[in-house]
């Protein structure tokens, strides 16, 4: 069982990091750059799914601690490498995404 304070600081950081991204997300919008939704981009699947082996322990005694850090680094290096562009969180009114 997670200790109840550990919890709360946990939901105190993804509630700034949320704040930041609709932010982020906004200001795109108002610049009238082109931006795909957050769910269309490629690092934030891989980064996803690395997240669901870490936390189910999908992978534990099949890699080293710490190998699937080093690959989701290279991973990462590599999508941003050959993917462009922002991406938004929320929709905007009259867009095109759903």
């Amino acid at each position: 069982m997670m200790n109840p304070f550990t919890l709360l600081w946990l939901y105190g950081r993804v509630s700034r990091v949320l704040t930041l991204l609709q932010s982020a997300s906004a200001s795109y919008a108002k610049e009238g750059s082109m931006s795909k939704s957050l769910f269309a981009s490629k690092a934030f699947w891989a980064n996803c799914f690395a997240v669901a082996i870490e936390v189910t322990g999908a992978l534990s005694g099949v890699i080293p601690p710490g190998a699937l850090t080093l690959v989701l680094a290279g991973l990462n290096i590599a999508i941003r490498i050959v993917t462009y562009g922002p991406v938004h969180v929320l929709t905007q009114a009259g867009s095109d995404d759903g």
